[in-house]
């Protein structure tokens, strides 16, 4: 889903009480004197614009007959779209068929035959390949990436990049994107030769099971043998049941952590161009991550496990249940644009695990499969596909190209766009018998805003910078605050010629909106900060001002050490961004 056309001049009052002003030179002005100063000509007086909105919804569907084929030649009519229950009317549509535009209603009628383009640029894919290092065993992930590395080739095509990344739950770029192959197989290379992965965790738990195990028909006894020495099956179950509240506290926290993760991910590739899918890898993610050693627990022990206070696994475990997390990062993803294809490296649980691509409603029954299951949901809810077997990893690679190459481009104009609420979508081919669509479960349309602060962490995380408007940072000296904390002053800095400005009664005014975000070297992110800054030039200064910047100074808060600092930078009035990086070391002696 994307909102394709917000065309949107605002209007706006006063800029009073804005630590902003025009700047001339390049010479950086603290917050305070900025106050004091005011907005310079043209103070007082309000930017008179009409504003004009027009939201489309776009969003890409996949159509596959029963045996997975993609169905071509489809028109607008052939499909029916509801949001939140209510038909809407198609007012945009184009089919895409071996990764080329077929125009309109997909056939010239005159030749009989397609009508092709080439791929728009806003088409080109950006895969992120993303290992889950927290909940994947090493072994499991150099089998999984030994296999994804011969074969993603046959999903990149000109134009397309390939990213690769870990979450430690924080995600880490192993490799920004590119077009290089080489080096994409590099980075997987590297990673898989890794031991890094939550063994400590999973080894906590397989001891667990192991005790429930020996001691579930085992009762030894203790000290001289006599029947009041021996040791009874609820001190066995207390014992155990001890064991497992320590390992759900870190479990869940551990859990939450990823899911914290993958939120981050979908922040930082929000605001990339272009179609954008995520390849993740794991042995699994689980709502409620102990449910499984609860429900074990309460089988092996039943009787003791009511006088210990466990009535069902469900009610023991319910703080641990991380449901509303799910939802928040299924609808972010599906906000962002990102549609995750999900593989369960660790494989089938038990023979009875259902088969290897799973949608939601055939989770199996009889054995948990919480685990699989999210990443079921997590790939559904934003119109992907899960492979439950680690060892057909081609059948997955064969969905991502299929789904990139094959697909229908469908949008409509909807009033309910802009009101930050998420909306469900549902999308049909009644007229086509056995027709299987997939597509992101529903939007929320971003505000110019959250849209700027994704593009600039975007260009902070993946380094995906863009810069029409030739925006410079310039660093000053950083001061020492308190422990590992420095302040350091930025000026951010615009070649007024590059702006639209408004002519006014005495004054050009102009409207730049100057968001700035950095992160550390472990990995830790600060929320992208905004400031509007007004642009006043007085009409007599105007030619002159023409070869000068306006500037824009900030004291930023950060932690000592290497970091990367990010800023972007919109034109309110004319509508374009720009996004610069840059790194930096702090607290240096």
């Amino acid at each position: 889903m994307s909102v394709t056309t917000r065309s949107a001049i605002r209007r706006r009052g006063p800029c009073a009480g804005l630590l902003a002003i025009l700047l001339l030179t390049a010479v950086a002005i603290s917050p305070a004197a900025l106050a004091q100063q005011g907005t310079g000509a043209g103070e007082g007086r309000e930017l008179f614009v009409d504003t004009v909105d027009v939201d489309v919804v776009n969003l890409q569907v996949s159509v596959t007959d029963k045996d997975g084929k993609p169905i071509r030649g489809l028109s607008r009519e052939d499909f029916v779209i509801e949001e939140d229950g209510d038909p809407v009317e198609l007012t945009n549509f184009y089919a895409v068929e071996s990764s080329m535009t077929v125009q309109g209603a997909g056939v010239d009628q005159e030749a009989g035959a397609p009508n092709l383009a080439e791929l728009p640029s806003d088409q080109f894919l950006n895969l992120a390949v993303v290992i889950d290092n927290v909940n994947i065993s090493p072994q499991n992930r150099k089998r999984a990436l030994d296999q994804i590395r011969d074969e993603l080739i046959r999903v990149v095509r000109p134009g397309d990049q390939v990213m690769v990344g870990v979450l430690n739950p924080l995600p880490s770029i192993q490799q920004s994107f590119t077009n290089d192959l080489e080096a994409v197989n590099a980075a997987l290379d590297r990673i898989g030769k890794s031991t890094s992965g939550n063994v400590s965790l999973m080894a906590e738990r397989r001891n667990i099971y192991g005790e429930m195990a020996r001691n579930s028909d085992d009762f030894g006894s203790v000290g001289g043998g006599g029947a009041e020495s021996k040791v009874q099956p609820i001190d066995y179950a207390r014992t155990a049941l001890g064991r497992m509240e320590s390992y759900a506290v870190r479990a869940h926290s551990d859990m939450r952590n990823s899911l914290v993760g993958i939120q981050a991910l979908i922040s930082s590739m929000s605001g990339l161009p272009g179609r954008k899918a995520v390849l993740f890898v794991s042995d699994g993610l689980s709502t409620n991550p102990v449910i499984e050693i609860y429900n074990a627990f309460v089988d092996t022990w039943p009787e003791e496990s009511r006088d210990l206070g466990v009535r069902s696994p469900e009610s023991a475990t319910s703080r641990y249940d991380l449901r509303d997390e799910l939802q928040d990062l299924t609808r972010a993803a599906a906000a962002s644009q990102v549609t995750f294809y999900t593989l369960d490296s660790q494989g089938a649980r038990s023979a009875s695990a259902g088969p290897e691509f799973m949608s939601p409603g055939t989770v199996g029954a009889g054995v948990d499969l919480s685990s699989q299951a999210t990443l079921v949901e997590l790939a559904a809810a934003t119109g992907g596909e899960t492979m439950l077997n680690a060892a057909n990893v081609a059948s997955l690679i064969d969905t991502v190209s299929q789904d990139h190459a094959d697909y229908y481009s469908l949008g409509y104009v909807s009033d309910a766009s802009r009101d930050g609420k998420f909306h469900r979508l549902k999308v049909r081919v009644p007229d086509v018998p056995g027709a299987k669509v997939r597509h992101t479960e529903g939007y929320r349309a971003k505000t110019t805003v959250e849209e700027m602060s994704d593009r600039t962490l975007s260009a902070l995380v993946l380094d995906v910078a863009d810069n029409p408007l030739d925006v410079t940072i310039e660093l000053g000296t950083e001061q020492a605050e308190k422990r590992n904390r420095f302040v350091l002053p930025v000026l951010v800095k615009v070649p007024i010629a590059n702006l639209v400005l408004i002519p006014q009664e005495k004054a050009h005014r102009g409207m730049i909106t100057i968001f700035v975000a950095v992160q550390d070297d472990d990995g830790r992110l600060s929320e992208p900060q905004h400031f509007e800054v007004p642009v006043d030039i007085p009409n007599e200064q105007l030619l002159a001002a023409m070869s000068r910047d306006v500037g824009y100074g900030v004291n930023l808060m950060v932690r000592s050490g290497p970091g990367k600092l990010a800023v972007g930078v919109r034109d309110d009035i004319a509508a374009v961004e720009s996004t610069v990086n840059l790194n930096i070391s702090i607290g240096k002696s």
